[in-house]
Order: C-alpha cells, then sequence, then structure tokens
C-alpha cells in the first residue's frame, strides 16, 4: 500500500474520498484531476485510491501519479473482485469522519467535497446519507437523444425525480456522488461481495442503513458531472439486463424487499413473454438505435431535437422493460430456482472468501488449470470462448489480456484455452494470465486445430460458442457483440455469426501485410458487407455458433491435421444442414500475425493439400485450385519449376528484402537489379504472378517432400480420377478457395 499524508494538520482528515477503478486510466485521470482542484484544504480530506486489478500499467501509474500532489493511499487488487470489494477496501483503510464514495467517471465540482462536509456537518442530529447531484457533461448532452432521454427520465438514475433538501428510501442511495458518516458503515458493515460485478450493490448496503435509521437527503448543490458516453443503446440493454439479475442477490439477501408484483412471476412465464416480444424487440431496437445515431448538433431546430427525444423515450422505456425481464430470468437460472417465491427458501447469499485460487487438477489425462475468483459464480456461463494455439505463447498472452477487458460481468462467459502440443512457455502464459472471467486450460498432443478445437467445445459449459485464433486481438464489446446478434436473430435456426478479421492501421503499413490484405492472398472477410455468407466464409479467426448445433453437425473433421480448410469442410456441412453463416462486420477483431515469406509459403503448402481433403469428401462442391496443380505429372511439374523458377525466386527475393519494410520504403526504390515506383504497381505486379508463385510453390513441395507425394496418394483415389475426368471445368456452384 502507498500511503501519502498531509504533512502538517490534522492527524486525521474530515472527509475521505473512496475512488475504484479497473481499466479506465482516462476517466481517472479526470476524476483525480478534479480533486486536485477542490476548496477544502488539504489537510482535511485525503483520496484513497483502489485499483481493482487493472490490466494496464496506466492506471496504477494515473493513482500514484496523482497522490504525490493528494493526500491520500493507494491499494492493487491483484485481480479484478469486483466494485464492492474494491470500495470494501477503500473502507478499510478511510481514517476521515465521513465517507464520500464516487465513481471513476465522477469530474467532482470545486467545492463538491466542502458541500458535502457542510451538508453532512448540518445534519449531523440525524442520520443522513447526502446524495450529491451527477449530471452527464453538457458537450455530451448537446450531441445525443439517448443522454438526454435518460436525464429527463429515471431508465438510469432516477434524479429527475428527485427534489432538493427531500430524503428518499434505500432505492435512491447511488455511490456516484454520495456521502455517509463513518458510523453508517460501522452500524451496516460491509457492501456484500456476493455482488461480484456492477449493479444494486449499492443498492443492498442503502437498504441496510435504512434498517439503521439512515435516509437519503438529495443535495443538488453537491455537484459532480458524469463524464460517461452511455449513448449506446446495446450498452443501455445490457447494463439493464444486469442491474435486473443482480437485484435476485439482493432481493436473496432481503426477501422482504421482493417486490409485490414479482410473486406471481417465474421462469416460464418470463421465458413465454419473451419469445413472444422477439421479433418486436428487433423493431424497437433498430428504430431506437436509428434516432440514437443522430448527432443533435447537426439539427439546427431545437424544435425538432426535442422531437427525437420525445420519440425515443418510449423506444428506451419499452427496452427497458424487456432488459429487465431478460435479466429477472438470468438471475432466476443462475439462482436454479423456477420463481420468485422460492427466494426465501435460499437463505442468504454465501460468503465471498476475498482470494483466488489457482488450481490444477487432471481430467481424462488432459492438464487444467482454472483461475477465477472463488466467490460464486453462475454455474454456467452464457458463452464460452475456445482458443487453439500451438507455440504462439507471446501472441496469446496479448490475446487474453484483450478478452479480459470485454464490457461484460463477471461469470457471463468462460475461455478455454487448448494448447496443441505447445513446446514453449504456453502454460505458463495461461496460469499466469489475469482476467476477470475465468480461463481453463486444455492440453493434448499435436494432432491439429480441428481437433483442438473439438476439445475446447467438449470442455466448454457455455451453450453459445464463439472461436477465435490466438492471434486475435478482439474489440471491448466483441464477446457482447456476438451474443446480441444471436439474440436478435433467434428465428435463424442453426445462426453461425461471423466477426471480421483486419489489420490494425500501423500493422497494414507493412508491405507484406498490405500484400496479404490487396492481392489477396487469403480468404478476406474485411470490406463484405453486413449479410449471409456461402460456405467458403466458415472462417474460424472469429465466429460463434451455439454449442448444440455444432454437436449435431458433427465438429470438425481432424482428418485436416494443420490449418486452413477443415474450417471451409465444416461450413460445408453446417450449411448441407441447414445451416446459415451471417456475416456482422461491427464484430472487430485485429489479426496481430505479421506475413512473412515463409508463412505466406506455408499457408500456400497447407492451401494446397488440404484442399485435396476438402476435395475428396467434398467433390461435387468444391474444387480446390491446387487439387490440378497436384495432379499433373512429375515431368510436368519439373518442367514448369524450371521455366519459371528463376522468375518465382526473383519475387520471393523481392518479398524477402521489404517483408518487414513499411509500404513507402517501396516508393521509388530498387531491388534486385528491378525498380519499383510505387506500392500500387508493386500490388500489380504481385497480384498477375501470384497464380504462378502458388502453382511454383506447390510444385516444389511436392517435387522435394515424400510426406506431400503420400498425401496426394492417399487423398486422390480412382474415384477423384474419374470424376475430374468427367468434369474438366469446375461448375458455377464449386468454389474455389
Amino acid at each position: 500500500m502507498y500511503c501519502n499524508k498531509p504533512k502538517t494538520g490534522l492527524q486525521s482528515p474530515r472527509i475521505s474520498v473512496l475512488l475504484c477503478s479497473y481499466n479506465r486510466p482516462d476517466k481517472v485521470k479526470l476524476c483525480l484531476n478534479a480533486l486536485e482542484n477542490q476548496t477544502l484544504p488539504a489537510e482535511q480530506f485525503e483520496v484513497i485510491c483502489v485499483n481493482d486489478g487493472s490490466q494496464d500499467e496506466e492506471t496504477r501509474r494515473v493513482m500514484l501519479g496523482a497522490l504525490e500532489r493528494l493526500p491520500g493511499a493507494y491499494e492493487e487488487h491483484s485481480f479484478n473482485k469486483g466494485l464492492a470489494a474494491a470500495r470494501n477496501t477503500a473502507i478499510r483503510m478511510a481514517r476521515g469522519d465521513y465517507f464520500l464514495f464516487i465513481n471513476d467517471d465522477t469530474i467532482a465540482d470545486p467545492d463538491l467535497l466542502e458541500q458535502h462536509l457542510k451538508t453532512q456537518l448540518s445534519n449531523a442530529a440525524a442520520r443522513m446519507a447526502v446524495l450529491g447531484s451527477f449530471d452527464f457533461s453538457p458537450e455530451l448532452l448537446e450531441r445525443s437523444a439517448v443522454l438526454r432521454a435518460f436525464t429527463e427520465t429515471a431508465l438510469i438514475f432516477a434524479y429527475a425525480e428527485l427534489s432538493a433538501g427531500q430524503s428518499y428510501n434505500y432505492m435512491k442511495f447511488w455511490t456516484c456522488n454520495v456521502s455517509v458518516p463513518r458510523d453508517a458503515w460501522q452500524r451496516a458493515g460491509d457492501f456484500d461481495e456476493a455482488f461480484s460485478y456492477y449493479g444494486a450493490e449499492d443498492t443492498e448496503w442503502g437498504y441496510r442503513l435504512e434498517k439503521n435509521g439512515y435516509r437519503v437527503l438529495y443535495a443538488p448543490w453537491a455537484r459532480a458531472r458524469h463524464e460517461h458516453d452511455m449513448s449506446s443503446v446495446s450498452g443501455f440493454c445490457l447494463r439493464q439486463q444486469q442491474v435486473a439479475s443482480n437485484f435476485l442477490l439482493l432481493f436473496r439477501a432481503h426477501p422482504e424487499t421482493i417486490w409485490p408484483s414479482l410473486l406471481t412471476c417465474c421462469r416460464s412465464m418470463l421465458s413465454t413473454n419473451l419469445a413472444a416480444l422477439e421479433s418486436e424487440h428487433e423493431k424497437v431496437l433498430k428504430q431506437a438505435e436509428h434516432i440514437a445515431g443522430q448527432d443533435l448538433t447537426k439539427i439546427s431546430s431545437v424544435s425538432d431535437q426535442e422531437y427525437l427525444v420525445s420519440s425515443l423515450k418510449p423506444l428506451l422505456q419499452w427496452l427497458h422493460k424487456y432488459h429487465w425481464s431478460l435479466g429477472f430470468l438470468k438471475g432466476l437460472e443462475a439462482l436454479n430456482i423456477e420463481s420468485f417465491q422460492q427466494i426465501p427458501n435460499l437463505g442468504r447469499n454465501p460468503e465471498s472468501p476475498d482470494n483466488v485460487k489457482d488450481e490444477s487438477r487432471t481430467l481424462q489425462g488432459k492438464t487444467y488449470f482454472a483461475m477465477s475468483n472463488d466467490r460464486q459464480k453462475h454455474s454456467s456461463p452464457i458463452m464460452s470462448v475456445v482458443i487453439p494455439t500451438y507455440n504462439r505463447a507471446q501472441t496469446l498472452q496479448k490475446c487474453l489480456r484483450a478478452l479480459a477487458v470485454q464490457e461484460l460481468p463477471c461469470g457471463t462467459f468462460e475461455i478455454v484455452v487448448v494448447d496443441d502440443g505447445s513446446s514453449d512457455n504456453t502454460p505458463e502464459i495461461v496460469q499466469q494470465a489475469r482476467s476477470p472471467f475465468e480461463i481453463h486450460y486444455v492440453r493434448q498432443e499435436n494432432s491439429g486445430p480441428a481437433a483442438a478445437r473439438n476439445r475446447g467445445i467438449d470442455n466448454a459449459r457455455g451453450e453459445l460458442i464463439l472461436i477465435l485464433n490466438d492471434d486475435a486481438i478482439v474489440c471491448k464489446d466483441l464477446v457482447a457483440g456476438h451474443y446480441l446478434v444471436h439474440r436478435k436473430k433467434c428465428e435463424c435456426k442453426q445462426l453461425a455469426v461471423l466477426g471480421t478479421r483486419e489489420y490494425r492501421i500501423q500493422d497494414k503499413l507493412r508491405v507484406l501485410n498490405f500484400l496479404y490484405d490487396q492481392v489477396p492472398l487469403s480468404m478476406r472477410v474485411y470490406g463484405l458487407q453486413e449479410g449471409f455468407l456461402p460456405a467458403p466464409y466458415f472462417v474460424t479467426f472469429n465466429v460463434s455458433f451455439l454449442k448444440s448445433d455444432f454437436v449435431a453437425v458433427g465438429g470438425f473433421d481432424e482428418d485436416f491435421r494443420s490449418a486452413i480448410g477443415e474450417d471451409s469442410e465444416f461450413g460445408t456441412r453446417w450449411q448441407n444442414t441447414g445451416g446459415s453463416i451471417l456475416f456482422s462486420p461491427d464484430l472487430r477483431a485485429y489479426h496481430d500475425h505479421d506475413v512473412t515469406v515463409d508463412g505466406l509459403k506455408g499457408m500456400i503448402i497447407r492451401e494446397a493439400f488440404n484442399g485435396l481433403i476438402l476435395f475428396h469428401k467434398h467433390r461435387t462442391l468444391w474444387r480446390p485450385k491446387g487439387t490440378e496443380i497436384l495432379l499433373k505429372s512429375t515431368s510436368e511439374m519439373r518442367s514448369f519449376t524450371e521455366e519459371v523458377g528463376t522468375s518465382m525466386r526473383l519475387l520471393e527475393s523481392i518479398m524477402r528484402e521489404y517483408e518487414n519494410q513499411p509500404i513507402w520504403e517501396l516508393e521509388g526504390g530498387e531491388s534486385q537489379g528491378v525498380r519499383i515506383d510505387s506500392i500500387t504497381d508493386f500490388v500489380i505486379a504481385v497480384r498477375k504472378m501470384y497464380p504462378q508463385f502458388y502453382s511454383y510453390v506447390t510444385m516444389s513441395h511436392y517435387l522435394t517432400d515424400s510426406n506431400a507425394r503420400a498425401m496426394v496418394k492417399r487423398w486422390i483415389g480412382p474415384d477423384e480420377i474419374i470424376y475430374l475426368t468427367q468434369h474438366p471445368n469446375p461448375t458455377p456452384a464449386m468454389h474455389r478457395r
């Protein structure tokens, strides 16, 4: 723990500001900057900063940097314990007579602390929690119809319903800007750490305060700004589900708080109602997102702006009710009960330990590492993210770090890493990974990605499977995005949802990465329009589906011992059994894998030879381009490689020279005696020569590798030869990958 006490003045401050954060250093910086400019003298307050296991280094740096200038203390959790546990840590460190709870996106007015302290002192005879105002920043409100609707309704916080100087019950205890005397904690105890993620943990503590005689006094003169753009409609829907689900933890701890209207509610009723509203939900969501996408600053008429906001309010109200119902359903499922009437029989929430266990165990001959909070989680996560990996530990580490900051509550999804017999430090990387989501490690003998994905899905507990490659760096909303697309498209039976794969801008500027995109050298999914795609586009870089549908189709074909082709083969069976593949370009993952010449040649070889397996199994549908190449005679292959060898080796040399260079190095350059005027000319030349280069690499491998020749013999037999003779030209229905 780092501590910075004031050098002069009182030994104990009058008020302690309790600030907890997880992976939001930019918000924390603004929050702490505002606290550095308070009118209350520094010797009268302290700032307690709790870093709740952030994955970034910046949160620590920002907090510790601010505490060089502010009195206070810093503590860091070794993993993300959740807001309730973080606040408990802060409380135990606090020395003040009063505690001020703020969020990391709370931007204090200069007199915020002074106003809280004055209001507390003037109400010292009464037991009061002082709730200050918490308005969205004017810059955000100016643009967003969604935020204006939130401000004018009780959809998020019900400030619109409050009157200055009036007192309210526990349902108005919100820890974004609220202060309490130290005595309140001594009477009510800690926050309940059964709330392992955001939502209702403050309401539950407020209820215990109320049982000890406390009320909530609204003091809008204690002002703070809410610096958080919450204008995403899908984000609002997920938030409402999460809060509603957490309310069942409140009801479990205090059954007397169950709303009477819920006592007749059960899972079957909720499921039936939600199913009946699903098609309407899609329409309402689409309308709300359309309005939310309007920038109000570009609408000059104030009346037109007001019309948009008034049109949006009923849509958000409808979505609020729908997603609260969905959250209640998930909460009942998590508690494994049928109705709210059964909640009193469960007893109080189990105590939550404040440490993490890193356990190793053996199951069916495989090694597992489970890293998770010991607190009770969902008995079964909604989604399982399956990642096969082989000897790419450092790349995998970046993939896991990106998944650790997904904008979803703990327990929503799990991560299953399948190590396909790596010889590097992959086991250590997985074991040391820090994540609020459970990570399971499965190891097998090297059998290829098809077998690894099958093992991962076998061990997955989620009903929805998301497959990622180990070189995928996902955006923060990727997992939630896949879930929402499946929810929106639930009328589509046997649906696979495909996200995009692209290079980050800085990576795209390397010569071979640029070529990989532009020629293209492989199956490309970026640049496509949203919609349904044929079987070749079943690409396992970033794709999700129901586990039950996967099992029904039969899993990946383990005859494919290397990558490429195994996903298209599965996609063929998927479509043949009535499945569809929906491309959603908003589901973004970045490709953290630079193309090299050796990597490109390996990809060509795998594509050509794995194409033989694909043709063998689905020859009426598939004619991979490597098939005809590999059925040429040995003499034909030798003649071709000798004929084009000089030019192909020259192309390879040029690509090797520039493979790690930025594209501007090509402009006006010269390599191997060949002048290159521009990257455009180079792309055109490579695109023209690539078919020959593909054939040259494939044939050269066949001629020099006995295993390659054996593979051709295994998969291309008399039946395939006869079929090719009878069908010398592929039909339009045949796919060439």
